[in-house]
């Protein structure tokens, strides 16, 4: 493992499976491609089950790869953004926005984001043309 895949900020530690994903133009795999990083309260990953998280700026995002960007030690995470939410439900007693769970579509473009961006692990089920979303509990950083 090269210098580069330590990573600095001490809330991260990356994981030891290595898998092949989307990689965009603006970040660099140096010695491996990234399969997952670990927080101090959850852990995120490409596979399905823990690839989604809620960013700061309050979008949704589906990790599709991990990598460093390019001449720095930034952790960039490359996936999709939700480029529509809506609330699951608004009654009986309070609008799911509230919660935090939405009704989500994702957008077909990838993207990347500084894995600062990370508030929330979340938790997705299919449902009709769209995925639900919901924040897992105790994961907020």
């Amino acid at each position: 493992m090269s210098s580069k895949t330590q990573i600095l900020d001490p809330i991260f530690t990356t994981l030891d499976n290595i898998v092949m994903g989307p990689c965009l133009i603006c970040v660099i795999h140096l010695d491996n491609i990234l399969n997952g990083i670990k927080l101090t309260q959850f852990k995120l990953t490409t596979s399905r089950a823990d690839s989604f998280c809620y960013l700061r700026n309050g979008s949704i995002f589906k990790i599709r790869n991990i990598s460093f960007a390019v001449n720095s030690d930034n952790l960039m995470l490359i996936g999709q953004k939700s480029v529509q939410q809506e609330s699951f439900f608004g009654h009986p007693y309070i609008d799911s926005a509230h919660l935090g769970i939405f009704i989500i579509s994702l957008a077909e473009d990838l993207t990347s984001i500084s894995a600062t961006e990370i508030l929330q692990k979340g938790v997705v089920f299919p449902y009709k043309d769209g995925l639900v979303v919901f924040p897992l509990i105790h994961t907020s950083k």
